[in-house]
């Protein structure tokens, strides 16, 4: 997902978003210590869950500048999910319509492959 996708929704839109919903895969592993991540990994381990599917609604405004919302849209923006959003002027947001893609090399009996992709994965995670 392109970097900061959804906070520029959430700012051309005075950050007025009623509903943000969010469907990620919980961490394997990299890195990445914050209380989201943390949570995800928990669940997995001890719940087995694959897959976390949430909404969360206003009957006014979400507060989507507090830290929980930032690790969630942050943590999914890397492409570990989906974020939808919706304003109070009924403007939506998808992750999925701000994907970006890279090419690796995939020459791996190239000297330098794993080098590079050790360096484009740690640029991510």
């Amino acid at each position: 997902v392109q970097p900061a996708s959804f906070w520029k929704f959430a700012e051309d839109n005075d950050y007025k978003i009623e509903l943000l919903a969010f469907d990620v895969a919980p961490p394997n592993m990299f890195g990445g210590s914050d209380e989201f991540r943390n949570e995800l990994r928990e669940l997995r381990d001890r719940n087995r869950v694959s897959r976390l599917k949430a909404t969360l609604v206003s009957d006014s405004i979400l507060d989507v500048r507090q830290q929980n919302i930032k690790e969630i849209v942050d943590y999914t923006e890397l492409g570990a999910g989906t974020v939808k959003a919706r304003s109070v002027d009924k403007k939506r947001y998808n992750s999925d319509a701000h994907t970006t893609f890279e090419r690796v090399d995939t020459e791996t009996e190239h000297e330098d492959f794993w080098s590079k992709f050790s360096s484009w994965l740690s640029e991510r995670f």
